[in-house]
């Protein structure tokens, strides 16, 4: 899900193909002259488990509010999709989550059914994209767990010099609102029919 260097969170990694036919649109192609070769990344089992880890790392760090441990597994120049918008670099990722910490209080996050995929190599090193389902409760103590939100979330993930994996970019996709059931028409017309 995150990149090697600096330059690669730039821009999208080209190759990283969305799962959902919910999802608008895919990850705009690279800019800046990143070269890109056609020959995927090996990804080992060790990188996916790491990959999972650090998607986990982010649920825990934002349930209990950490937004420095947050945006500590994102690159410096990563970016935020939000349904705010698009937020860039790390230090105005940081002032988004503060921003919302009021609305994310006793809120828990959960991140189900990851797929990772092997992504384009850059000159900066190795990269993945990874797709999930994200969903938003909200608990408090006097309430039974309340779903506020599902989606998907879409990563673009670098490997550090130092073989950690990092957010290059991170992608939350609402699901739209369900539809209100039609009103049956059968039941309101006064079909019963009556014996004589």
């Amino acid at each position: 899900m995150m990149l090697l260097a600096r330059g690669a969170a730039r821009g999208a990694v080209k190759g990283c193909v969305q799962r959902s036919l919910l999802a608008p649109a895919p990850f705009p192609a690279r800019q800046h002259g990143t070269r890109t070769s056609t020959v995927a990344t090996a990804l080992t089992a060790e990188d996916r488990v790491n990959i999972m880890e650090l998607c986990h790392r982010f649920d825990r760090a934002i349930n209990q509010l950490d937004q420095a441990a947050a945006v500590a597994l994102f690159l410096p120049e990563a970016k935020l999709h939000t349904p705010r918008g698009v937020v860039t670099g790390a230090p105005n990722i940081l002032a988004f989550f503060k921003s919302v910490e009021p609305m994310a209080r006793g809120n828990r996050h959960l991140t189900l059914n990851m797929v990772i995929d092997e992504a384009p190599v850059t000159v900066d090193g190795a990269q993945a994209c990874a797709h999930a389902h994200g969903y938003r409760m909200l608990h408090k103590a006097a309430a039974p767990p309340l779903l506020m939100a599902t989606g998907l979330i879409e990563d673009v993930l670098v490997k550090t010099g130092e073989g950690q994996w990092r957010f290059a970019e991170r992608k939350f996709i609402m699901d739209p609102p369900a539809e209100a059931p039609a009103a049956s028409t059968a039941s309101s017309s006064g079909s019963s029919s009556q014996t004589k």
